[in-house]
């Protein structure tokens, strides 16, 4: 193995624990927002208090509308962030396309996404196949078709291994590509952690739930409770 192809092992070693990470907290995220929109519901009405125009999803219901079920909204951030979008689960963008370097990681895993979708494409997916198998492609080249437009080409390069497909080998200046990616992905590490919703799935006890409230009211209404 060369230096080169050493190098860009660890990288990518390093990047893939990045990334199972960064899913891990979105998974748990997804699973707190409605708890802790329901909480933050629950408790401005045993305090008496309607604050209004805060961060998406924190709209309080009209009374005809109290038994209307709660849709899972935006993170809500527990500092502001001017690098932040508050965009759905999982959708943090990467930049737009600037050089050439950008132009030709696009064709290579443009490649790789049809090679994925000759395997997973719900046309291609063989009739023998047991319905639990034919779910788990179907899903994965819908992941695979989604990576690719959100331009999350590390997503691509795991569900490649993962089915067997040969994972395209960048050369020193998509190194680069990779260093960035990682960076990219510590800061939305950092971004998840930062969110209410994330702290609210911390919480151990009521007490550090009042707290937490008591935190975000005053922060995102100025109110104090």
């Amino acid at each position: 193995m060369s230096r080169l192809q050493i190098k860009w092992q660890r990288k990518l070693n390093n990047l893939k624990f990045l990334y199972r990470e960064l899913e891990l907290l979105e998974e748990i995220v997804e699973i707190a927002t409605p708890e802790f929109l329901s909480y933050y519901q629950e408790f401005c009405k045993s305090h008496d208090i309607t604050p209004q125009q805060g961060p998406p999803g924190t709209e309080l219901p009209d009374e005809e509308e109290e038994d209307a079920e709660i849709q899972d909204e935006s993170l809500i951030c527990t500092t502001p962030s001017k690098e932040y979008t508050n965009d759905d689960f999982g959708n943090f963008r990467l930049r737009e396309p600037e050089t050439v370097e950008d132009d030709e990681l696009s064709k290579i895993f443009t490649r790789l996404f049809r090679n994925l979708a000759f395997e997973l494409h719900p046309d291609r997916i063989a009739a023998n196949c047991d319905i639990d198998e034919q779910q788990q492609r179907v899903t994965a080249f819908r992941k695979a078709k989604e990576a690719l437009e959100q331009k999350h080409y590390f997503r691509l390069m795991i569900l490649a291994e993962k089915y067997g497909i040969e994972v395209p080998e960048l050369h020193n200046g998509q190194i680069d590509w990779l260093e960035d990616e990682i960076r990219s992905t510590h800061q939305k590490i950092n971004q998840v952690q930062g969110t209410y919703n994330y702290h609210f799935s911390q919480c151990e006890s009521e007490e550090q739930k009042q707290h937490l409230l008591r935190s975000f009211i005053e922060q995102n209404f100025n109110i104090k409770v």
